[in-house]
């Protein structure tokens, strides 16, 4: 998953100053389910607590689209009784483990703090849209 960042960051790439355009997020392995499952567990909470506008709203969903984007898992986190912190605290970890900048620098806790909110909820939206949704609309 390619995130275009809306506002970039200053990075160290083979002794010289870059400045960050955009976050890979590869495919997460077995070694980061304890955080994927955990967003994945908050999400399910999230669905389940909606109100009946978003009962409606996923009903339409079942019945041939089922697809969410980014902004959408956003929106329904955000809706949620449950609190996000223990999401964007998984992804930063998912971030750490799974991510590049630029396609060749890794990505480490410090470049995870230079991150703007805006992106960070961005590729956190982005990733669960492309890497938790899909496992679960397979019924998981």
């Amino acid at each position: 998953m390619k995130y275009e960042l809306k506002k970039s960051f200053q990075y160290s790439h083979n002794g010289d100053t870059e400045k960050a355009q955009f976050i890979e997020v590869k495919e997460p392995t077995y070694k980061q389910i304890q955080y994927v499952s955990k967003i994945k567990q908050q999400l399910m909470n999230a669905l389940h607590g909606l109100s009946s506008d978003a009962e409606t709203a996923s009903s339409e969903q079942s019945s041939g689209d089922t697809t969410l984007t980014g902004a959408q898992a956003m929106q329904i986190l955000y809706s949620s009784k449950e609190t996000i912190a223990p999401v964007f605290t998984c992804m930063a970890e998912i971030l750490r483990a799974c991510a590049v900048i630029d396609g060749s620098e890794g990505f480490t806790a410090g470049y995870v703090d230079r991150l703007s909110a805006a992106d960070f909820e961005g590729i956190t939206g982005d990733y669960i849209a492309n890497f938790i949704t899909p496992s679960l609309l397979d019924g998981l």
